[in-house]
């Protein structure tokens, strides 16, 4: 019995590092390439965070596009540092942590339910095209699910432990790290300040289920409480902030509430349709979230995902011994949907749900599980569901990289033309001046120009500033200001739009348009 427990570990874990290896080659693979271009949001991140390394200047909070909390941004700086400011520099990190990502899903639907489960649930997610997509976009979003899944991984292993091995010391290691990322995740996303209730969920839930001796209630607390006090230190610093700065933890969270509508109870009741209708009707309409306004689930996928629900709810109703994890799942769900419901623009949003994709893939992999089990005396079922597992990550491969990829819509999404006209000035030879026009609508973020002047440049200019990174710089010009710039001979002067007027006062003050092949915007040069 114990060869053959061993060998179903090692099956275990050999189809786990199968698993993470082709999770791990979907979100690395053509990363420079796929998306193409780089949207300004991600040039952000990137501009900032190279100039933070750079300078040594790294902070909790950075109050440019809307604010964010300034783990990513540094953590995305110093890759850069390492593998170059490029678009594989850039989202590197976002890379690596959805590989983490399904690694730490298995881990905690082992912990809670079962290794089939875990494994069922790991390798949806590793094909998932939802995940996939956040995986390959410098945006800070995708630190939720990790953190999320990683920190109650430790704080239930943790628990595990403590009752199993009341003298031994691993358990507190295992607090420590789990309450250290349970921390940082209050320097990611909005959407993980929503956490904490489903962490006091989980304490309290958990403590009433597990019957303690009086012994082992002291450890379970002792233990609790160190994972609460890592949590609570490395969470400190951004606390402070707020609490110094109010207007940043509220500004961005109350220009996109419902609670800002007219009718509020309204914007919810249809919030709650539309996003009741994500996963298997319609799904996120924009092209950098999504396909085509696709379900967030592939068929299959959106199928075991509802038998896995109904299988938690049908365990809670008989008061099953697991049902207080089953319970944890559809709090999870639950908690980490608000974001979205609570929110009045472009609903459904996959990005601002991000945080639900944990509970899905793990309820995904119950119902796997489940049918997995009615099949198993039948070769030609199990044959059958394997393929069936197999076609749908292939299918959600095909749809990322092939269809979604190479769509024109996606290029546009990710200001493909503005890459390419950084690229146009990256050609030029290092002596000629070259201008850029910002006249593109965008919020205004300060820059320094090549002269030491401040500009309030428009935001979609971040993606020509990143490109250019390490190259001569361009001077950003409001098209207000054209008039009173002098321009040296031989200067290039692009627009970010195309703009027939400002072309024809351009051409009055002796500026001719220049054909070219790297970039479609008009090209215009002072003989």
């Amino acid at each position: 019995m114990a060869v053959r427990s061993s060998g179903m570990k090692l099956q275990l874990l050999l189809l786990l590092m199968a698993i993470v290896s082709v999770a791990a080659l979907a979100r690395f693979y053509a990363l420079d390439r796929i998306p193409p271009g780089v949207y300004a949001d991600e040039a952000i991140n990137g501009n900032e965070g190279i100039d933070a390394v750079r300078s040594g200047n790294l902070k909790i909070f950075y109050p440019t596009n809307q604010g964010r909390e300034g783990l990513w941004i540094n953590m995305i700086g110093f890759l850069e540092k390492i593998f170059g400011v490029n678009p594989f520099g850039l989202r590197f990190c976002a890379a690596l942590t959805g590989t983490l990502s399904v690694v730490f899903l298995y881990l905690l639907a082992a912990e809670l339910f079962s290794a089939r489960t875990g494994i069922i649930g790991a390798w949806l997610l590793a094909s998932s095209f939802w995940h996939l997509n956040f995986s390959r976009i410098a945006f800070s979003a995708v630190l939720v699910p990790l953190l999320l899944t990683s920190s109650f991984y430790f704080l239930f292993r943790s628990w595990r432990e403590a009752d199993q091995k009341p003298v031994c010391a691993s358990f507190w290691l295992l607090a420590l790290l789990g309450g250290t990322l349970f921390g940082l995740g209050f320097h990611t996303y909005i959407p993980f300040r929503f956490a904490p209730f489903l962490l006091a969920m989980a304490i309290l839930v958990e403590y009433s289920a597990c019957k303690a001796t009086k012994a082992h209630a002291k450890i379970w607390i002792s233990v609790t409480g160190c994972w609460l006090t890592a949590a609570g230190i490395v969470a400190l610093p951004i606390g402070v902030h707020f609490m110094n700065h109010p207007e940043d933890f509220w500004t961005r969270a109350r220009q996109v509430s419902i609670l800002e509508t007219e009718q509020p109870v309204r914007e919810f009741a249809t919030n709650l349709i539309r996003t009741a209708g994500m996963f298997h009707i319609r799904g996120d309409c924009e092209w950098r979230h999504n396909m085509a306004c696709s379900p967030e689930l592939f068929l299959p996928v959106g199928a075991l995902f509802l038998l896995g629900m109904a299988i938690a709810g049908i365990e809670i109703w008989r008061k099953a011994p697991s049902r207080h994890r089953h319970f944890l799942l559809f709090a999870w769900f639950v908690l980490f949907l608000l974001p979205e419901l609570l929110t009045s623009e472009e609903i459904p949003h996959a990005l601002r749900a991000i945080g639900v994709i944990p509970p899905v893939f793990v309820f995904s992999g119950i119902g796997g599980d489940f049918l997995f089990a009615q099949l198993k005396s039948r070769k030609a079922g199990i044959l059958g569901f394997v393929l069936l597992l197999a076609f749908s990550g292939a299918f959600e491969f095909y749809r990322y990289f092939i269809a979604w990829a190479r769509h024109p819509d996606v290029a546009f999404a990710f200001d493909q033309p503005l890459v390419d006209l950084g690229r146009y000035l990256n050609s030029l030879p290092k002596e000629e001046p070259r201008y850029v026009v910002t006249n593109v609508e965008g919020e205004p973020v300060p820059h320094t120009n090549p002269d030491g002047s401040e500009e309030l440049v428009s935001m979609p200019a971040q993606t020509v500033i990143f490109i250019t990174q390490g190259r001569p710089p361009a001077t950003y010009l409001s098209a207000d200001e054209l008039e009173s710039t002098k321009f040296p001979p031989g200067s290039v002067l692009i627009p970010m739009a195309a703009d027939d007027q400002l072309i024809s006062e351009l051409r009055k003050r002796g500026f001719v348009v220049e054909k070219n092949s790297l970039t479609d915007m008009p090209v215009t040069k002072l003989r």
